[in-house]
């Protein structure tokens, strides 16, 4: 491995990039709608529905470290993770249209349930096993912190490209007449992931051979021990993993809340599109922005500013204002692209760091866990809304009673907001500025180095094979 990469070509960048689009078409498709879908539409109970969501995450407490440790061991001449993006694909696209496909009419409560419980649980572990890999390709791509930050900055904000297309939905359904209008929405938005996770699988190209790298560095075999050991040490890690929670379940949260909050308490759906553009609007201009501002200030910062003025658009609810309501979310909505285009760049930075403390690369596995922690945020996003709506009365499809719109209020509002405090304090806690960064990025090119150098003189000073 050459000390220095070239830079990342526009080309290489954008092909990369492709991949989160169609994790973001499928993800937060689901997280914002399958909830209400589930309720409204599929008949199933909010309590019903939030212990799926449960359930769900605990499999995949189980399922996401078993297929980080195979990446991990994945060693083929495409590379690490690009198979795994190219075959994982279909599917992932497959069973996320099963999961707002009514299969057959007059089903019973139960075949709801096992059904609901396939599909939804099926989508998770394909969707592990394509993202997975996804995300952990980054650091086969570059070494350099500060390209890696614009690449995943840039990453964010092209997957907008795919949720601005989610904000057409509400009016999708609020004009649509079909008994179950989410199925022609899954199976639109499953066939376009489909296609952009294999551009992305085939056309990008791993730059680094972590492979070559592990047997260099003659690296211990991975084990449960020594996965603790690493975690122990690994404080950073750690603090991004809670980052990460706590960052889906407030998202997931003000998702998931989004078509009740204006169905219920606004009484205005078709408003709910002009405020998921505005909002993505503001977004993908934060992100732009912080690609700039990453040259100049420490990424911690940047996030922790950001998210604590964009957990305030929430409380633009209590004014009942449509048109103030957007305009305030979009300004907040600046700043959340602050702590949207940075989260991403916080992962390959532990994982150098716990290469270096420790002597693993676990780059498979530490996506897994990071993986994990924002997926069990995801299902807090959708069992408190579940159970809040549960407990306050919600019935759907009716006028809500004064104290079911309270908990949809307390939904919306209040919880969204809570999650922003300890979001604040754990990124100011991080300790990995950029000049200790740059620092264990330098020791670990000489480490790698003197490890190559090392196998060469073994290879040079060997005795011939005879025939």
């Amino acid at each position: 491995m050459s000390n220095q990469l070239k830079p990342l070509s526009t080309g290489q960048s954008l092909t990369y990039c492709a991949g989160d689009i169609s994790n973001n078409i499928t993800y937060q498709l689901a997280a914002a709608f399958l909830l209400i879908y589930y309720t409204d539409i599929f008949g199933i109970s909010p309590l019903a529905a939030s212990t799926l969501f449960l359930v769900a995450r605990v499999w995949d407490a189980i399922n996401d470290p078993i297929i980080g440790t195979i990446v991990d061991k994945t060693n083929t001449r495409w590379g690490r993770f690009r198979p795994w993006v190219i075959f994982s694909g279909v599917p992932c696209a497959v069973f996320f249209i099963a999961m707002f496909t009514i299969p057959f009419d007059d089903m019973t409560e139960t075949s709801k349930l096992i059904y609901a419980y396939v599909t939804y649980i099926g989508f998770g572990m394909a969707y592990t096993a394509v993202n997975l890999p996804y995300l952990s390709m980054i650091t086969a791509l570059s070494t350099n912190t500060t390209e890696r930050a614009k690449l995943l900055a840039l990453r964010q904000a092209l997957s907008f490209i795919g949720i601005v297309g989610l904000a057409i939905v509400p009016t999708v359904l609020e004009n649509s007449t079909a008994e179950n209008p989410y199925f022609g929405i899954a199976v639109v938005a499953g066939g376009i992931s489909l296609v952009l996770w294999l551009i992305s699988g085939l056309a990008t190209k791993e730059r680094i051979n972590l492979a070559e790298v592990t047997s260099a560095d003659s690296a211990p075999k991975i084990s449960i021990k020594g996965v603790l050991g690493y975690l122990r040490q690994n404080k950073p890690f750690l603090i991004i993993a809670m980052l990460m929670f706590v960052l889906f379940a407030q998202m997931a949260i003000g998702n998931s809340s989004g078509m009740y909050v204006f169905k219920y308490y606004l009484n205005d759906t078709s408003s709910l599109t002009s405020l998921m553009l505005s909002q993505m609007g503001g977004i993908v201009i934060g992100i732009i922005i912080v690609r700039k501002l990453i040259d100049r200030f420490d990424k911690k910062w940047l996030f922790a500013i950001g998210f604590g003025v964009g957990s305030l658009r929430f409380l633009s609810y209590l004014t009942m204002d449509i048109e103030l309501i957007i305009a305030i979310s979009f300004v907040c909505s600046i700043f959340s692209g602050f702590s949207t285009g940075t989260i991403w760049s916080f992962v390959p930075d532990t994982i150098e760091y716990g290469e270096l403390k420790t002597g693993l690369r676990l780059d498979g596995i530490s996506t897994a866990i990071i993986g994990f922690f924002w997926k069990v945020g995801f299902a807090v996003g959708g069992v408190i809304p579940g159970l809040m709506l549960d407990a306050y009365g919600y019935i759907p499809n009716q006028d809500q009673t004064a104290e079911a719109v309270l908990g949809i209020q307390h939904l919306g509002i209040t919880i969204p907001v809570l999650f922003g405090i300890p979001a604040v304090i754990l990124a100011i806690a991080f300790p990995i500025t950029r000049e200790v960064q740059k620092d264990i990025a330098e020791k670990l090119r000489t480490k790698h180095d003197e490890a190559q150098n090392a196998t060469v003189g073994e290879i040079d000073t060997s005795k011939p094979a005879t025939a």
